[in-house]
């Protein structure tokens, strides 16, 4: 887990017209998965100096606030992608699923954990540190895929009433 450039690191002044590198914000992060809305760019010469908060497709991305703790896994539409500050990415070990782990993250049990320990007034938010200590069951690989084949048929039922 990563999270984003502290905000000096990335202000507008690094920002361009150019689509280079897509900046993921909280406003990217939506409660039904990626939001392609407020697009911002900054320069692949400015994301050498913050390659921390570099995010590649199929990557996990989880606010830090607004609501804090909502996941999404971010989508292969953009040539690279970076962290703004309000940001965490989490990359997988092969041994997890993405969309298991997007699910488990943003199921109500993660979500109580998160708002445990959420600080803030107006603009509650949690943190790397805290992120990083959340427990979030992980069975083999063959239950993640049954879960999530379930939570999908599930999904789609509804969609179709």
């Amino acid at each position: 887990m990563a999270d984003g450039p502290f905000g000096s690191n990335l202000k507008k002044e690094h920002y361009t017209e150019n689509q280079e590198v897509s900046i993921i914000q909280l406003s990217n992060v939506g409660s039904e998965g990626w939001r392609d809305e407020n697009v911002r760019y900054t320069t692949f010469e400015h994301l050498k100096t913050i390659e921390r908060s570099a995010v590649n497709a199929g990557n996990i991305v989880i606010a830090k606030m607004m609501p804090a703790g909502r996941a999404i896994i971010v989508p292969d539409i953009e040539k690279k992608y970076v962290l703004s500050s309000d940001c965490v990415k989490f990359v997988l070990h092969s041994c997890m699923l993405t969309s298991y782990l997007n699910y488990a993250i943003n199921s109500e049990m993660f979500r109580k954990q998160v708002l445990g320990t959420i600080t803030g007034v107006g603009r509650e938010r949690t943190s790397l540190s805290k992120l990083k200590n959340f427990l979030i069951p992980v069975p083999p690989y063959a239950e993640q895929v049954r879960i999530v084949r379930k939570i999908e048929d599930a999904m789609n039922a509804v969609a179709s009433m």
